[in-house]
This record gives C-alpha cells, sequence and structure tokens, in this order.
C-alpha cells in the first residue's frame, strides 16, 4: 500500500498539469480574441437612399430661399447650367454629412465627384422639367461614401 503523502503529491501533480494546460488554453483564447479585427460593417446604402430624395426635395423647394440657387432655373438650358452649376455644387457640398459626396447628371452637363466603382453608393434616377422648352428630361443623382 502506497504512503499517503505520495499519494497526494502525484494528484497534485496531475492537478497542476491540468491547471497550465488550462490556463494556456484560456490565454491563448483571450489572445485570440483580442486580437482579431472585427469584420467590416456590412455596405448598407439605405442611409444613401434616404439621404438622396431628402437631397432631391431640398434642391427642389430650396431655391425659394434667399441666396440659394433654384434647381428648375439650373436646369433650364445649358447656358444657364454652366452658369449656375457652381453654385448649385457647392450649395449640396454644404447639406452633405461628412464623409458623403454626390455626383448629379443632367442633359446639360455633370456635377460634383464621379464615384469610384467600388465606393458605396445609391443611384436615384429621377426627371426635371425643363420651363423653356416644355419638356421633362431625364437626370441622376448619385450619393455615395468616400
Amino acid at each position: 500500500m502506497p504512503a499517503p503523502g505520495r499519494r497526494t503529491s502525484e494528484a497534485g501533480a496531475v492537478y497542476t498539469v491540468e491547471a497550465a494546460f488550462a490556463a494556456v488554453l484560456l490565454i491563448s483564447a483571450l489572445a485570440l480574441i483580442v486580437h482579431m479585427q472585427p469584420a467590416e460593417p456590412p455596405a448598407d446604402t439605405d442611409d444613401l437612399r434616404i439621404m438622396s430624395s431628402d437631397l432631391l426635395n431640398i434642391m427642389e423647394h430650396r431655391g425659394n430661399l434667399p441666396g440659394h440657387p433654384d434647381f428648375a432655373h439650373v436646369i433650364t438650358s445649358r447656358d444657364d447650367w454652366e452658369a449656375r452649376a457652381p453654385e448649385l455644387e457647392a450649395d449640396i457640398r454644404t447639406m452633405l454629412p461628412p464623409g458623403s459626396r454626390f455626383f448629379l447628371t443632367t442633359p446639360f452637363g455633370d456635377a460634383g465627384d464621379v464615384p469610384p466603382d467600388c465606393a458605396p453608393k445609391f443611384v436615384r434616377p429621377f426627371q426635371a422639367f425643363v420651363p423653356e422648352t416644355n419638356t421633362i428630361v431625364e437626370c441622376r443623382l448619385i450619393v455615395w461614401r468616400a
């Protein structure tokens, strides 16, 4: 029959090895969690869709305020577009939150920044009325993140 002291030391050694192994596993798991990079959030464009809708509504009605370009008068002709587009572009830039950009296409020209292919974006086609020619033209507003 083995001595009682010896049995305790063998059991203690087993518990010590198990505890050391558990500690190594725990530290490894914690290190893995700490050093893992979170996944990129999905490129959700729902907020860009809402922003483009709001931006079009504001552009349509903001011309009634002094000091702001009237979108309906900006697209009356190529000459009006060239004369007033920089003012419209500057006005739109002041309305966008940081990190957001826009690109507006009309039959008379473009304004804003062309989005790269990889940028999250929302494309909103819309129609605008040209009072001088009594016609409706196709336009596009692209709101995107830089």
